[in-house]
């Protein structure tokens, strides 16, 4: 009586085992089919399709996938038919069965046990089966990974786009990501853009929100769609902390500094030898990082939203860079919110009627939870065109075309000050904050407050001293050391930037020029030429070719090789013959003839074509102030005194305070004295730089000395050569001081002391009488006659 209950039971544990049996195989055959379509895509050897093809498929995958999976139930639905049939025909075998002997049941309990153990190895074939395809598609990624951190885009992008066919729904993220980061590595931005932002359209993608706005947004920086930046993308990050990942949120805050300041440069071409300009390399994604921190990334969770409330944290001082507010609203007019946040903080509120009409019908939603009040208007009236400021006790918010440009500029650039702060803050650990460094430097650099931006800069360097961004740092910190005046500090920073190990080609080049230029200006010019040379040869067919060849000419006359001048200009005669060279080359090449010229017929023809060079030549416009003193020596020969004094105090004037100042200012003093301006040569003799190197020191003491003596100050003449004495001068300087001091205690009636001078012997201070006062001389005068 018990066996037939025994028998059902047995059927039943055969049921859900033919089921996995029909799952296993169709499985099997999908994963072999999979692979198969895999392996024929790849041995097609079709063509790579544009990155736009490949994104627009990810929009119709999702369909797909809905079709794939009704197609698996169907499929399961028909295996279930069968094997509830199957069920039934076990059920009638077993009855007519029952009757048998226990033998006979025995018997067949033998059998289904063994076709259950068959039933068994099957499955397990089949899940092994499964495993192994489900293995060779992880690998496949792999192997597209692989291709893509070695920088094999479009190998990647054929893997990808395979991969995407036969993925599960789960896996279209990381595929449509990695089809956009391709598009964008391969400059395609208009194609990563679109594939970013369906990722940021589609519901299901929310966990990858903020990597794709990331890449939105790099890739409007990189198109120049500063607009675009500064609206959309601006109101999420600044209004909406649970829109994504803290990282994820502030690398985009970071990224919305940088390319404020991007815009404020308003240089579509770098200058390099400007004295003004700062290198601000573009941040391009790492594929190695971008991969390692993708989990990261993704797993990061955006804070909650929380329920509805505005309050004041704390209010530590009337500013609106220190108020703290917690603010999370539901949509609201932004005017409106405008008026109630600034009242909340006990501030006046102004506005303008083009600023509201900006703002009009306009509304958005607010979820911070620590925000700081500059923040949160930045939010608020960046995205609509608006500017807002404060004067102590009110807030005026006025349409940007309505402010003047100097306060627009501003606002820009406290606004970029205060994204890259918030940035930095939040994210020091980050890739992107050297960039966000050299970002804030370069912005306080152009608000004039340079030693901050030195410290900057100094700062970056001293972090990640062998990273790319370590050249860019050490010739941003030379030009900050070149405004502060401090030129040996700026040619050690410029030898940084050449021996960097990650230096490109131009940077290196400009490198060597701005050390060869200080090495004029420290009066230094036969270690110049070395160093320009080497600058020279390295610029072979760049744009910077003719301003090396140009300036290792002139260092040439400086150091009176005129011959070596005229053959570097000779040898690049076509790259100079072009408007922004030909004045400065024909300047040089006449400056180098007339130099060179010794007979006086060819002196006076060559000093005739200099004339003409000079007239067109605008010195103003060279690198480095060491063209003025060749333009005021041409303009002395040819007897242009007064241009010549122009020159020479243009480099009087120039920064950095060098030596080369020095023999400017003895050159232009010489003239003065000739035409008698002895109060115009003191005065200028007085800005002699000290430190500058002992022989101008000397010659500019001597040079004091005599214009003093000549202007009837004989005891500052004095002074002057005992100055000049204790610098160890040469035998010809020292010959000439003693004469100076001879006559100076002459003049004071002092002969003793003039005799000592007149020998060659050094008097000492406590033997020099006291200069006659007028009485003492008529009291001597009379007392004689007596």
């Amino acid at each position: 009586m018990s066996d037939p209950p025994k028998k059902a039971g047995i059927s039943g544990l055969l049921k859900p085992l033919g089921m996995l049996v029909l799952a296993a195989v169709m499985m099997a055959a999908g994963g072999f089919g999979a692979n198969m379509l895999l392996q024929g895509k790849h041995d097609s050897g079709e063509e790579n399709h544009s990155s736009e093809q490949d994104v627009a498929l990810l929009s119709d995958q999702s369909d797909r996938s809905d079709q794939s999976d009704r197609s698996d139930q169907s499929d399961r639905s028909d295996q279930s038919d069968q094997s509830d049939q199957s069920d039934q025909s076990d059920q009638s075998d077993q009855s007519d069965r029952s009757d048998q002997s226990d033998r006979s049941d025995q018997s067949d309990q033998s059998d289904q046990s063994d076709q259950s153990d068959q039933s068994d190895q099957s499955d397990l074939s089949d899940q092994s089966d499964h495993n192994s395809d489900t293995q060779s598609l992880g690998n496949t990624q792999l192997q597209a990974d692989e291709m893509l951190r070695s920088g094999d885009y479009a190998h990647a992008l054929r893997s990808y786009r395979a991969l995407q066919k036969i993925a599960k729904r789960a896996d279209l993220p990381q595929l449509q990501f990695r089809l956009a980061l391709c598009a964008e590595m391969m400059g395609n931005y208009g194609d990563a853009l679109a594939g970013y932002q369906r990722m940021i359209s589609n519901p299901a993608m929310t966990a990858w929100i903020g990597v794709a706005r990331l890449g939105e947004a790099r890739c409007l920086l990189s198109l120049q769609r500063h607009d675009t930046l500064q609206s959309e993308v601006c109101r999420t990050a600044l209004l909406d902390e649970t829109s994504m990942s803290p990282t994820a949120r502030s690398e985009l805050i970071g990224l919305l500094g940088r390319a404020r300041v991007a815009e404020l440069m308003s240089v579509k071409e770098l200058d390099l030898l400007s004295d003004n300009s700062m290198v601000l390399p573009l941040w391009q994604p790492d594929h190695f990082q971008l991969l390692d921190k993708l989990p990261e990334m993704i797993s990061e969770k955006a804070p909650p939203v929380s329920s509805e409330i505005m309050g004041v944290v704390a209010i530590p001082e009337p500013n609106p860079d220190k108020i703290i507010l917690r603010l999370h609203t539901a949509r609201l007019d932004v005017g409106q919110l405008l008026r109630n946040l600034i009242h909340r903080c006990h501030f006046k509120y102004e506005d303008t009627e083009l600023s509201l009409s900006a703002m009009e019908s306009r509304t958005v939603v607010v979820r911070l939870t620590d925000a700081r009040l500059s923040q949160i208007l930045d939010g608020l009236t960046i995205p609509f065109g608006n500017t807002w400021t404060f004067d102590g006790e009110t807030i005026r918010i006025s349409l940007k075309q309505q402010v003047s440009g100097p306060e627009l500029i501003r606002f820009q650039q406290q606004s970029a000050q205060r994204l890259l702060e918030y940035s930095l803050d939040q994210s020091a650990e980050s890739p992107q904050a050297g960039h966000n460094r050299l970002a804030m430097g370069t912005l306080l650099f152009q608000q004039q407050k340079v030693e901050d931006a030195a410290n900057v800069f100094l700062q970056q360097f001293e972090l990640e001293p062998h990273s790319a961004l370590a050249s860019s740092a050490s010739f941003n910190l030379a030009k900050c050391e070149l405004r502060l005046r401090r030129p040996e500090e700026a040619r050690q920073m410029f030898l940084r930037t050449i021996d960097a190990g990650q230096t490109s080609v131009q940077l290196r080049v400009a490198a060597y020029m701005y050390t060869g230029r200080l090495l004029i200006e420290m009066g230094r010019s036969k270690n110049a030429v070395n160093m320009l040379m080497r600058g020279l040869m390295l610029s072979e067919n760049s744009t910077l070719e003719p301003h090396a060849a140009m300036l290792l000419s002139s260092c040439y006359l400086l150091t009176s090789q005129p011959q070596a001048a005229a053959s570097i200009l000779a040898e690049r005669r076509s790259r100079l013959d072009i408007d922004a060279h030909r004045d400065a080359a024909a300047f040089l090449s006449t400056a180098a003839s007339f130099k060179a010229a010794v007979l006086v017929d060819r002196r006076e023809r060559e000093g005739q074509k200099a004339l003409v060079a000079l007239s067109r030549f605008d010195a103003s416009r060279q690198f480095g102030c060491h063209w003025n003193l060749i333009a005021a020596s041409i303009a002395e020969e040819l007897g242009l005194t007064q241009q010549a004094m122009s020159y020479y105090m243009a480099v009087v004037d120039a920064q950095p305070a060098a030596p080369l100042q020095n023999e400017a200012v003895l050159r232009l003093s010489g003239l003065y004295e000739r035409d008698e301006k002895y109060d115009d040569a003191r005065k200028l003799l007085s800005r002699l730089a000290p430190g500058a190197g002992d022989q101008l020191e000397i010659a500019g003491l001597l040079k004091s000395a005599d214009v003093a003596l000549d202007q009837g100050q004989p005891a500052d003449a004095i002074q002057y050569c005992r100055q000049l004495l204790r610098k160890e001068p040469s035998q010809q300087v020292l010959k000439e001081a003693f004469r100076i001091m001879g006559k100076a205690y002459e003049k004071l009636g002092d002969h003793r002391s003039a005799i000592y001078c007149y020998s060659g012997m050094l008097p000492s201070e406590r033997e020099i009488s006291p200069v006659p006062t007028a009485g003492d001389m008529t009291h001597g005068e009379s007392g004689g006659h007596q």
